[in-house]
């Protein structure tokens, strides 16, 4: 198969991936036209999050069959797995960094910016976790492998955390 077909057919995957957002989210909001009157914002906000999940989790697909297409370049791999590694290492900073603001209560409201990033990456598990597992199997280098089955570790125990927090404490962070 040519590079052109290649690229080809993850450029589609990835116009499928947004195809299916964008039907999500019409969808959501077909759902809740109902509500629409009186919670506008809301209703917005429910379509913004279907969009971006489904997008998120549909565009893993075209990125593993452009990760298999890769598979035979060791240059790309090596620094894949290191910088998928260091994203998962930041994590847990930014689920400490959302503890401590948590902590500091209402005094913390100079910062509360700061939890925006908390939120993005504690988000971002859903996609990660996946995606580092399921390159792992792909990747041709053991040393590779081995990062980002190190980096889905990582992702999976934060992920955990997540959901521990919110089934014991009731708070997402």
């Amino acid at each position: 198969m040519s590079k052109l077909a290649k690229v080809s057919i993850v450029l589609l995957g990835y116009g499928a991936a947004v195809g299916l957002g964008f039907l999500a989210g019409w969808l959501n909001d077909l759902r809740a036209s109902a509500f629409a009157q009186n919670s506008g914002g809301m209703v917005a906000e429910g379509d913004a999050a279907a969009f971006f999940v489904v997008t998120g989790l549909a565009m893993i697909f075209p990125t593993l069959l452009a990760l298999f297409f890769l598979r035979s370049a060791g240059w790309f791999w090596r620094p894949y797995s290191w910088a998928m590694l260091i994203l998962a290492l930041t994590g847990p900073l930014l689920e400490m960094l959302g503890a401590a603001l948590h902590a500091m209560g209402p005094s913390a409201m100079p910062y509360s910016l700061l939890g925006f990033p908390v939120v993005v990456r504690t988000f971002s598990v859903l996609f990660l976790s996946p995606g580092d597992f399921l390159s792992a199997l792909i990747a041709p280098e053991p040393k590779s492998r081995r990062r980002l089955l190190i980096a889905f570790a990582i992702e999976t125990a934060l992920g955990l955390y997540v959901l521990m927090n919110l089934a014991f404490r009731g708070r997402f962070m």
